[in-house]
């Protein structure tokens, strides 16, 4: 059993949230085109990918609405799913997490990571702020910092770092017992192109993942 990619799903998500936001985008502190164009994003992963549990790991002091918090919420409602949001000095045990936000300006989320059970399919993550835990989302470590984060008996698959949104994200595919890792980094790796336009802003990204 593994995480399966619907594009179908992905892309129903995905106009969801822009008919939402087209129509009442929360109010949130530094948003703005780039953090709704990480919404779309969202939507659109949490829904190929068929998340059935969507957790946000997320400080105290964050806005009760944000448009990630939107982009899930409607991620979950097409895919049947749950959505879970955690903040700080909460005691929560998660179990079969396929899809999770993780903002590193929580001062506890490395252990909230270790607690979480990570369901049969394996999950995918995504980091925000996570240069705020000394960890530098485009270095070569990624795939060993990330190993070392997480519970016993998670394997990082591959890591890809996005410039969207306010300073970027990382976005982490994990799988659950035996199986291939992420690859020597010594080794050469073909890279290859990736362009993401902001719907709202009308910018162009391109990069090289």
């Amino acid at each position: 059993m593994k995480l399966v990619w619907c594009p179908d799903m992905a892309s129903k998500a995905f106009f969801d949230v822009v008919e939402l936001l087209s129509t009442n985008t929360p109010d949130e502190e530094g948003s703005g085109g780039g953090e709704t164009g990480l919404a779309e994003l969202l939507a659109a992963m949490a829904g190929g990918w068929n998340s059935q549990c969507i957790v946000e790991i997320l400080p105290v002091d964050k806005p009760s609405t944000s448009t990630a918090t939107v982009a899930l919420s409607a991620a979950a409602v097409r895919t049947g799913g749950r959505h879970i949001r955690t903040f700080q000095s909460e005691e929560v045990t998660i179990e079969g997490m396929d899809f999770a936000v993780v903002d590193f300006e929580r001062r506890d989320a490395v252990k909230v990571l270790r607690e979480v059970r990570v369901g049969p399919r394996g999950a995918v993550l995504v980091s925000k702020n996570g240069r705020r835990c000394g960890g530098d989302l485009t270095s070569n470590s990624a795939g060993e910092w990330w190993g070392g984060v997480l519970m016993q008996g998670i394997r990082v698959v591959r890591s890809a770092y996005l410039p969207i949104g306010n300073g970027g994200v990382e976005i982490v595919h994990v799988g659950v017992g035996e199986g291939k890792s992420l690859p020597d980094r010594k080794k050469k790796i073909q890279s290859r192109w990736i362009k993401h336009v902001d719907r709202v802003t009308g910018v162009e990204h391109v990069f090289r993942r």
